[in-house]
């Protein structure tokens, strides 16, 4: 399975509650709700994974099944379906991780516009402060390559271990 699968699973045994809702997977799990709800799919479809319905039929959490015997109901009117093939989810984390990097580009932009000039010491440390978001934590590799891809596109330069963004002319 792939890894997102398999932290989607992971949730229901890291918490002493026996049943979740798709908040609490997505947050545990860091992503996004359709992210969450695609690995999701894969579970429910697989009996792994239980919906809990409330009195009106809609969805309220979900939980693990004790055992596997076989002879679980057949409700096949789940309300979240399994995407046609991994390329889906796949495509759904790429978005994801689109997105993540938009908006850690957006405060690295942040730091090197209002200090002028920084080094990469000054932006990891104002990251840790405007990342509140565990979700967004980077290892110093990642925020290099971030440095690096950005100063390809030409929005900021490094000189003598400095950064500061490029002026755009008019």
């Amino acid at each position: 399975v792939p890894p997102i699968q398999a932290s989607c699973l992971a949730q229901f045994g890291e918490t002493k509650s026996d049943q979740l809702t798709l908040n609490d997977i997505a947050e545990g799990m860091a992503c996004d709700l359709d992210l969450c709800r695609r690995a999701l799919a894969f579970w429910l479809q697989k009996k792994v994974i239980k919906e809990v319905k409330s009195e009106d039929g809609s969805v309220i959490s979900y939980r693990p099944l004790e055992k596997l015997t076989g002879e679980e109901d057949d409700d096949h009117n789940m309300t979240i379906s399994l995407a046609d093939d991994n390329e889906d989810l796949e495509s759904a984390l790429r978005s994801q991780r689109a997105t993540e990097s938009k908006k850690v580009e957006s405060y690295i932009m942040g730091v090197v516009v209002n200090f002028k000039t920084v080094t990469l010491q000054h932006i990891k440390n104002m990251l840790k402060l405007l990342t509140s978001d565990e979700a967004i934590r980077l290892t110093d590799r990642q925020i290099m390559d971030t440095l690096e891809r950005m100063a390809k596109s030409g929005k900021i330069e490094c000189r003598d271990g400095r950064y500061r963004s490029i002026k755009k002319r008019r």
